[in-house]
């Protein structure tokens, strides 16, 4: 059964003036596998909902509260995030490509096998995120916390770093693939990087997988 989104709006009787539209509601909702292409959301209460497999290609769903959703598997290609709290999230192995995810909370969320290719992550807040063999290549990271996020086996390819906030050596080290990665400033200098970019870069030129990183 599907879960409408409510809108708690009073009754506008005759000679009343409407009053603004209010966000939608749906804590704890289930929209496993829902259409929702193109839908707008913006401002959504969707704190705990079930979107598992959902479609939400092009939806926008700026500033709404998807804290604790799942999300697994879910279409978001070119989705609308901006300003969304997904903390605590589960997106693992959902389409993010291209998607506006700027000024999005994800703290704590579980990104592993995510598709984040293109997507704008500028700004995001990613402390102690799961971003484990997620693809994040062509994505822009100006400005997001990656405080602790788990960064093992991911692609950054084409990714620029520089700007980027919260990074240590060790943990950009568990990445996979760096083909065409501008590091954050000075870490150019670690022995221990560049040792771990060498390794990686000969695989992919031998068709192998890379080396898993130990430290």
């Amino acid at each position: 059964m599907r879960d409408k989104l409510s809108h708690p709006h009073p009754a506008v009787g005759d000679g009343e003036r409407e009053s603004e539209p209010t966000p939608a509601v749906a804590d704890s909702a289930v929209f496993v596998k829902a259409d929702l292409r193109g839908a707008t959301l913006g401002d959504a209460v969707l704190r705990r909902a079930n979107l598992d497999g959902a479609h939400l290609h092009s939806a926008t769903l700026r500033h709404a509260d998807l804290e604790e959703a799942s999300l697994r598997g879910a279409n978001l290609m070119e989705a609308d995030l901006s300003t969304a709290r997904l903390g605590l999230g589960d997106l693992r192995d959902s389409l993010l490509a291209v998607a506006n995810l700027s000024e999005a909370n994800l703290a704590e969320a579980r990104l592993a096998g995510a598709n984040l290719r293109g997507a704008n992550v500028s700004h995001a807040q990613l402390q102690r995120a799961e971003l484990c063999s997620a693809l994040l290549g062509g994505a822009v990271l100006d400005g997001a916390d990656l405080k602790d996020a788990d960064l093992f086996a991911v692609d950054l390819s084409n990714v620029n770093l520089e700007w980027a906030e919260g990074i240590e050596v060790d943990q950009l080290a568990q990445a996979d693939i760096f083909r065409s990665t501008d590091l954050p400033h000075g870490f150019e200098k670690s022995e221990t990087l560049r040792q771990r970019i060498a390794e990686c870069q000969t695989a992919e030129a031998e068709g192998e997988d890379p080396p898993v990183w130990a430290e």
